[in-house]
């Protein structure tokens, strides 16, 4: 169960460091609740975040003409 909370913990981190807004964790079996462990959005204390650049977005609106 250590295990599995320390996997947890490790990959909602990562997604915190490199911008991620949502981490999706599918456990397909367990014995027990998992009540502790990282929250979504909880930064990682024991490595400082870098900065990762995201690619530029489209730009959502109504159609231009040309």
């Amino acid at each position: 169960m250590a295990q599995l909370v320390e996997q947890i913990d490790e990959t909602v981190n990562f997604g915190a460091r490199v911008g991620v807004d949502l981490v999706i964790v599918h456990v397909l079996e367990s014995s027990q609740p998992i009540r502790m462990g990282a929250a979504v959005g909880d930064k990682d204390r024991s490595v400082p975040a870098s900065p990762v650049p995201r690619p530029p977005q489209p730009r959502r609106g109504p159609p231009t003409e040309q």
